[in-house]
């Protein structure tokens, strides 16, 4: 049965209105200057209608503090009306606000003051205001950074600062000089027939909660999914699992697990996939909705454990709708490998299986499954054959006969990768185009690296050759971890082009070797993840016709060569420019540098407070987020860290 969410919103709206603000009709004095001030007990505050009334801890009232045309309020008042724990640690200059609930004193009668002039007052920029543990930064309506003010003993803050971040409607009555605060949420429905409760701030501040209490809060698709795309800002391609040393099955974790960041492993901590975001939605709205998520499983005769595609499922208005959660989330460019699960409202779950089998986005899925309520799922490899071994789940369809040989499964995943599918893909049409045919393509496959880099000279000729070789993913790239850091590099292209597989780093080492002095400038682009989501990536940029253009050839590789997931190439005027337009490429990055070098890209860590490369190295920093405490930095190359500069 479907919880009531004004309720539950309203408890959390209230907890983070300890800090609010009001629209200013003057921005505050940003640089500190003193300005006009009255203490004004003629301001009503009134909260969802009712109301107001603001004490100390004495349970004397306290009033309003005009001052450069905005309203201030006691921090402690509007706790106590709040019924909410406020304290001050005097080390840091700090007032603390949390959940915790409090007895608030009993107001005492008093005669309402006259207006008070008030002289001296300076906004405190030595205050911070903290909330649950962060760092709160007030801004006005103009979006600029506002203090709390100080006045005799009290702290006073501006009510619009804290009201913006928290979604509290806040409007000025002229006729009975009122302030109204406002906490209803926002009732507009999406497709679900659900709304946003909470904003993205409150959803922020929801991220060090526990699996159940976000379970607790959150009650529908577009809360949960928002959140989602906050906890998740880059994911792995599909899915990430916990598989035994040397053990036939593998598990995806529940969505209490994801949530709860709880793995087997200390390599596997901070990781989430795409199937993941299915798991953990159908987990948070299982008190809500009849929800689960939709696994596929690939045939696969190499025995190992296979990629998956995924989908979720609820029952709205007694159909079930089966939809992607991550399509439209900020990683979902990022993470997307292949076409997605086909979308569909039907009457019941072997209904969409049924109409799905033959689908082209099912070309290569042998089973398909349906987890209720994000549980935890354990699958295993047997006889080349994926099953689901959790208790009580039976496929929606398995079909053994996909169990192909090797060569007829082969061609099955592989035998769209041939080069005379060159004209379907865009990277052709730019940079120069083709020079290569096909048949001289072909021709170059298995020559020397020396014969192949003279016969690819543009982008294009490149994935031409990458098509006619049927370059594969290679899982994974090299590391050494010494003194606690972790360093990834990769290796060049005479290794990725005698071994015929590549990854990030591989593609961009190789096309750095291939195309060297064919262009104006080729170079490598390398970015970050925040720790724990997604690690880094390598790509290139390509300087053609006094522009600059970036190129991930990986992508092909991760995508299986899918015409429909081709890299969305982006054209600058300068390099630089990428640093504030990489969101039309990727998502939640967090450090982004370029540089050119004579062999391959720079070794790196990715770590907790940073984005570390070689102390000798030369790049350029386009985007880096010290607010968040990640940021470019430099540290001594160790010994086994192979030489970028060497040539390839």
């Amino acid at each position: 049965m479907k919880r009531t969410i004004y309720t539950k919103f309203t408890a959390f709206a209230l907890s983070a209105l300890f800090v609010l603000s009001l629209l200013t009709a003057t921005p505050l004095n940003a640089s500190g200057s003193v300005g006009d001030a009255r203490l004004d007990p003629g301001i009503s505050i009134t909260l969802d209608g009712q109301a107001a009334l603001l004490v100390n801890e004495r349970g004397e009232p306290v009033y309003p503090i005009l001052f450069n045309g905005t309203t201030y309020v006691p921090v402690r008042g509007i706790a106590y009306l709040l019924g909410k724990h406020v304290g001050w640690d005097p080390t840091t200059r700090s007032v603390l606000l949390t959940d915790e609930a409090i007895t608030a004193p009993s107001p005492l009668s008093a005669a309402k003051p006259d207006v008070t002039i008030l002289t001296g007052l300076d906004p405190d920029q030595s205050i911070r205001i903290m909330y649950n543990g962060i760092e709160q930064k007030l801004e006005d309506v103009n979006g600029n950074r506002v203090y709390p003010i100080l006045y005799n003993g009290t702290t006073y803050v501006p009510l619009r600062g804290i009201a913006s971040l928290y979604g509290i409607a806040v409007d000025w009555i002229a006729s009975s000089r009122t302030v109204t605060l406002e906490s209803k949420p926002d009732t507009s429905a999406n497709e679900f027939t659900d709304a946003r409760k909470f904003t993205d701030v409150q959803l922020s501040g929801m991220l060090n909660l526990s699996a159940t209490e976000l379970k607790s809060r959150l009650s529908t698709v577009a809360d949960a999914t928002a959140f989602l795309d906050i906890k998740y800002p880059s994911l792995w391609h599909s899915y990430h699992l916990w598989q035994g040393e040397g053990s036939n099955f593998a598990v995806l974790r529940s969505g209490e697990e994801i949530l709860d960041d709880t793995v087997e492993s200390d390599a596997g901590r901070g990781l989430a996939g795409r199937s993941d975001i299915a798991t953990a939605i159908a987990y948070l709205l299982s008190d809500d909705y009849t929800i689960g998520s939709i696994y596929c499983f690939s045939y696969d005769n190499t025995g190992e454990f296979n990629p998956i595609k995924s989908a979720t499922y609820i029952l709205s208005n007694g159909q079930y709708r089966i939809f992607d959660p991550v399509v439209g989330m900020a990683a979902d460019m990022g993470c997307r490998a292949g076409d997605l699960l086909p979308e569909m409202t039907v009457t019941d779950l072997a209904a969409y299986a049924k109409a799905v089998e033959n689908s082209p986005q099912m070309a290569g899925i042998a089973s398909m499954y349906a987890i209720e309520s994000g549980q935890r799922v354990t699958f295993s490899n047997i006889n080349s054959w994926t099953r689901v071994i959790t208790p009580n789940v039976a496929p929606l369809f398995a079909d053994e006969t996909k169990m192909l040989g090797d060569d007829a499964y082969y061609e099955k995943m592989y035998g769209h990768i041939k080069a005379e599918n060159i004209n379907e893909y865009q990277l052709p049409k730019i940079l120069g185009g083709l020079t290569l045919s096909v048949s001289e393509a072909k021709a170059l496959v298995g020559q020397p690296p020396e014969m192949i880099k003279a016969g690819v000279k543009t982008a294009g000729d490149l994935l031409l050759y990458m098509l006619a070789a049927r370059i594969m993913l290679r899982n994974g790239d090299d590391s050494i971890s010494v003194g606690g850091y972790t360093w990834h590099y990769n290796g060049p292209a005479r290794q990725t082009l005698a071994e015929n597989l590549g990854n990030c780093g591989r593609m961009a080492n190789l096309a750095n070797y291939l195309l060297e002095g064919d262009y104006q400038e080729i170079g490598f682009v390398l970015h970050s993840y925040y720790p724990g989501e997604g690690g880094g990536h390598v790509y290139n940029y390509i300087k053609y016709q006094d522009k600059y253009y970036i190129v991930d050839f990986s992508s092909y590789l991760f995508s299986n060569y899918n015409v429909q997931a081709e890299f969305n190439f982006l054209e600058l005027a300068r390099i630089e420019d990428y640093g504030g337009k990489w969101g039309e490429c990727y998502g939640g990055l967090a450090a982004i540098i370029t540089h050119t070098s004579t062999g391959t890209h720079l070794p790196n860590v990715w770590h907790e407070g940073g984005y570390y490369f070689p102390s000798d190295s030369e790049f350029s920093v386009l985007f880096e987020t010290p607010g968040k405490g990640y940021e470019v930095r430099r540290m001594q190359r160790p010994s086994g860290v192979p030489d970028w500069r060497a040539p390839q």
